[in-house]
């Protein structure tokens, strides 16, 4: 500064000051001359200054104000990008001269501030902006300078998860659920619809096979969409159940049945072992086995396996093909004694060789198929056919009958086969000459009888009848001549089934009475082949089947039973059906709430076996299906869980149990266990009681946490509520946030709200769905601001003060007559007119209320000048300094020497004189000053200024 030199009448020993001087500045203790370089701001203040002249003391008054400068070269770094919700660096300016405020336009993102003071822009962005140029402004007490910066806050890239699946085909449509941390919705698809396809987050799977799950995530406010896959594996069951009809018998050359198997499960291909008869196939893919079989083999048991890509299942069959009994035949031959040699030649459908030969060799001879004659009488030809590949080996036999006629007789067909209840067509004998009066010995069967004119045997024999021979009588008038034949009535061919012709068969109970059912001739004797097991019995005579087993066996046996009488020979078909293995297992529930303790029954566990009263041993086993057999056991007959289920983890558990019954046959089976989502507590953080100030606006409370717990897919309702309602304008929910608008005058309340969270989940299966919180809103009174004195003069100060509860941060806004922080609590103010000073005021819950006050400034004129003038060009006192001057600026100066001679005139002087008159500096002398203002009724200012070179 210029040195402030004292006017002194006198000499002056010595001089003090007080109070100090502000920093940087000092007083001559021998000269009374203040200089020095201010280092810091100070208000305008009065100083005392004490001089001992001439051994007195006499005191001066000089008012001292150190204002700043305006700061200059500011500059933030800049382009600046930010991810959004993460804290950004800070800011910090770069900056010369003394900053006592900063400000920003237009408002930073949501999350970041400016702070006043330092200019540090920081925080954490909870809002995705494009980049903004932002215009910060540092200000002092003497003037301000401005900078851009740009930030842009970018949304964040998703973490998205979608784990890969395994899956059996069969199982029941699942839903699925990527993890994200972005609230974007997700939607789902499948690559391949042949295995799988999805409806919202369920999957239906449609076939073995591997399809890409896609989740995509739409952008939400804080971050951008993605989009992540995962691998569906949907693998085959192995197949179960698997049986064939049998033992099945058939005859070479024709077509079989198709025997179709029954089998649970997928199955990618049948195989068969040993080999099918010539002829049969079975197909690979449907099991079937079909054909017609070109050779004949013996009863082989064939073991068929099927198999998918899960395992696979055997099971055995029988089959046996028979040769074909051929159709032979031959014609009953007659013949006269003396007809020459013939040949025979039994028909027949098989190819085999057919040897004859003849039981009365004094009747006929037969070389090859050749016949010779040598007497009368009747003989039997048989034809025997040997077997062939294909054709059984058969008989067949006709009668032979020469006869030497006499020159008048007769004769009748040697063998007559008749069958009861049916007309027979008439016996007629062959007659040579004219003969009559026929009559028979013994009596014809009852039914026939014989025309005593013809000779022919008529009728219906009603009765059995074993061969007897009969003897006819006839006469040509002369003589008696006779004839012989031989009839003989049989019975009905027997045709019967059994009802019923197949049961099972058990140590512990007998089985039901088989019957045969006639609906051809009765039939006298029954046999059975293979032979019945020891306590199964087969009555000769009834054909009835019945009895108990006494040991144990497994698998299915078939019988033929064979029934005859003198019509012929019948065969019925009867099967025992031993113990058999399991063809399923049956669980009574699947499904299980989640949490449930480990050690509770899951379900009941049961078998489908055909034996009844089988006893059943249950246990897990590995295998297809069993990777998560840890988590249960079974107890005699009960699946128990060994832990406790998270349904939000995973829900979908796979065992595989295997039942073993008496006989040690088995059956495996895989399920799933489905765990039910119990509806979770829903989670709201915890509320501490806060305080607001009584303002009419609209305030916000946070709610934070709030959520549906671990429960997916689930909506949330909020409830709120209060004990005094009738204090607020406006109450409600929005989002994660509580909107509240309080009613004028409220304050000194004390209101306790309540807030009720509710997710639709229900409280089925004990489920919970509500979650309370309550907390006490305080309502504190407006922020009262003062000002002491509210009026002032032009150029001088006074202090505010803010009285607000629980205040713990201040914000003025008229920085410009501020002296010193404008964050502090009371500070000092210069105005230069009446001017508003308001405040913003935040309390420790982040609440925040404005007040202001209105200071009123006094136009009093009271100036004060520098009465020394030291124009050497040390930089102290090189000009004439009027405080405050600049606050006036319809003012008028003047100076005279003591002469009365005007040295010096200015209006508006702005504090530039530098003692010199056209240039020429003057004298040092003292100097009396005039300053004159344009306005009426105010007094000029006068005194006196000393100039010292």
């Amino acid at each position: 500064i210029s040195p402030l030199v004292p006017t002194i009448g006198g000499t002056a020993a010595a001089f003090v000051i007080s109070p100090a001087l502000p920093s940087g500045l000092s007083i001559s203790a021998t000269t009374g001359i203040i200089s020095g370089t201010p280092t810091q701001v100070s208000v305008a203040k009065d100083y005392t200054v004490t001089a001992t002249i001439n051994g007195s003391n006499y005191t001066a008054i000089v008012n001292i104000a150190v204002k700043d400068v305006a700061p200059t070269g500011l500059s933030y770094p800049s382009p600046n990008v930010y991810p959004v919700l993460s804290a950004i660096p800070a800011l910090t300016p770069t900056v010369s001269g003394t900053v006592t405020g900063y400000s920003i336009s237009p408002a930073l993102p949501t999350g970041l501030s400016i702070n006043a003071s330092t200019g540090v822009i920081s925080g954490t962005a909870t809002q995705a902006t494009a980049a903004i140029l932002y215009t910060v402004t540092a200000s002092n007490t003497a003037g301000s300078i401005s900078a851009t910066v740009s930030i842009a806050i970018n949304k964040l890239t998703p973490t998205i998860s979608l784990s890969n699946l395994s899956k059996t085909m069969g199982d029941p449509a699942f839903g699925i659920a990527a993890t994200s941390n972005s609230t974007g919705a997700i939607s789902y698809s499948s690559s391949n619809a042949s295995v799988a396809t999805i409806n919202g987050n369920q999957v239906s799977l449609t076939g073995v096979g591997v399809t890409t799950l896609t989740a995509t995530q739409a952008a939400d406010a804080h971050y951008l969409a993605g989009t992540v896959t995962a691998t569906l594996t949907v693998g085959d069951v192995a197949p179960s159940g698997l049986s064939y009809p049998g033992p099945n018998v058939y005859s070479v050359l024709s077509a079989i049945p198709a025997l179709t198997p029954t089998v649970s499960g997928t199955v990618t291909g049948y195989s068969i072992s040993p080999a099918l008869p010539t002829g049969l196939s079975i197909n690979a893919s449907t099991g079937v086995i079909s054909g017609t079989p070109t050779q004949s083999t013996a009863a082989i048991v064939y073991t068929i396996t099927a198999t998918n890509t899960a395992g696979s299942m055997i099971a055995t069959v029988s089959i046996a093909v028979n040769k074909l009994v051929p159709t032979i035949s031959m014609n009953n031959i007659r013949k006269t004694y003396g007809d020459p040699d013939f040949s025979i030649a039994a028909i027949s459908n098989s190819p085999g060789k057919i040897n004859y030969a003849i039981n009365i060799a004094s009747i006929a001879t037969i070389s090859g198929n050749i016949v010779t004659l040598k007497s009368g009488g009747i003989a039997t030809i048989t034809a025997s056919q040997e077997a062939t590949g294909i054709y059984e080996a058969a008989t067949v036999k006709a009668q032979l009958l020469v006869n030497p006629l006499p020159k008048n007789g007769f004769e009748y067909p040697l063998m007559n086969i008749l069958t009861i209840d049916k007309t027979i067509q008439p016996i007629k004998p062959m007659i040579q000459g004219v003969l009559s009066g026929f009559s028979i010995s013994p009596a014809l069967p009852s039914g026939l009888t014989i025309d005593q004119n013809t000779g022919y045997i008529i009728g219906t024999p009603t009765v059995l009848s074993k061969l007897t021979e009969y003897t006819v009588i006839a006469t040509d008038g002369m003589l008696s001549l006779q004839a012989i034949l031989n009839i003989q009535v049989n019975d009905i061919p027997p045709v019967f089934r059994y009802q019923p012709d197949r049961d099972i068969a058990n140590p512990r109970l007998s089985i039901n009475n088989a019957i045969p059912l006639s609906t051809g001739g009765k039939v006298v004797n029954y046999t059975i082949s293979p032979a019945l097991p020891i306590g199964i019995q087969l009555n000769a005579q009834t054909g009835l089947i019945s009895g108990k087993i006494t040991t144990l066996r497994n698998g299915v046996q078939e019988y033929l039973v064979t029934g005859t009488n003198s019509g012929g020979v019948a065969t019925a078909k009867y099967s025992l059906v031993f113990n058999s293995a399991p063809t399923d297992i049956l669980l009574s529930n699947y499904q299980v709430l989640e949490n449930i303790p480990s050690g509770s029954q899951i379900g009941i566990l049961n078998v489908a076996d055909i034996d009844d009263g089988d006893t059943h041993n249950y246990q897990l086993v590995s295998g297809v299906g069993a990777i998560d057999n840890s988590n249960f056991e079974i107890r005699n007959n009960v699946l128990v869980s060994k832990s406790s289920f998270n349904y939000e983890q995973k829900n979908d558990y796979q065992i595989r149990i295997k039942v073993t019954d008496e006989g040690g046959l088995v059956y495996e089976k895989s399920f799933h266990i489905l765990i039910i989502d119990v509806n979770e507590v829903p989670t709201l953080a915890a509320m501490g009681d806060i305080r607001v100030y009584n303002l009419t606006s609209e305030q916000v409370i946070g709610l934070s946490n709030m959520s549906t717990g671990n429960d997916l897919n689930q909506t949330l309702e909020v409830q709120l509520s209060s004990n005094k309602s009738n204090l607020f304008e406006s109450f409600k929910v929005v989002g994660n946030q509580i909107l509240f608008a309080l009613k004028p005058e409220v304050f000194g309340n004390d209101v306790i709200i309540k807030v009720l969270v509710k997710d639709n989940g229900g409280i089925s299966n004990g489920g919970v769905d509500t979650m309370v919180r309550t907390f006490v809103l305080g309502i504190d009174p407006l922020p009262k601001v003062t000002a002491s004195p509210e009026q002032v003069s032009l150029g001088k100060t006074t202090q505010l003060e803010v009285e607000a509860a629980h205040a713990i941060e201040y914000r003025w806004k008229n920085s410009i007559a501020m002296i010193g922080s404008s964050v502090v609590k009371n500070p000092i103010v210069r105005p230069i007119q009446d001017d508003q000073f308001a405040v913003t005021v935040k309390n420790k819950w982040g609440y925040t209320a404005d007040g202001s006050v209105k200071v009123n400034v006094v136009m009093d004129y009271a100036l004060e000048s520098n009465n020394i003038l030291t124009p050497n060009g040390d930089g102290h006192n090189d000009r004439w300094m009027v405080a405050n001057i600049e606050l006036y600026p319809d003012n008028e100066v003047a100076v005279y020497d003591k002469a009365g001679k005007l040295v010096y005139r200015e209006k508006g002087y702005r504090n530039q004189w530098d003692g010199k008159l056209n240039g020429v500096p003057l004298k040092d002398d003292a100097y009396f000053y005039i300053i004159q203002f344009n306005k009426p009724n105010v007094k000029p200012i006068k005194g006196y200024l000393t100039i010292i070179h």
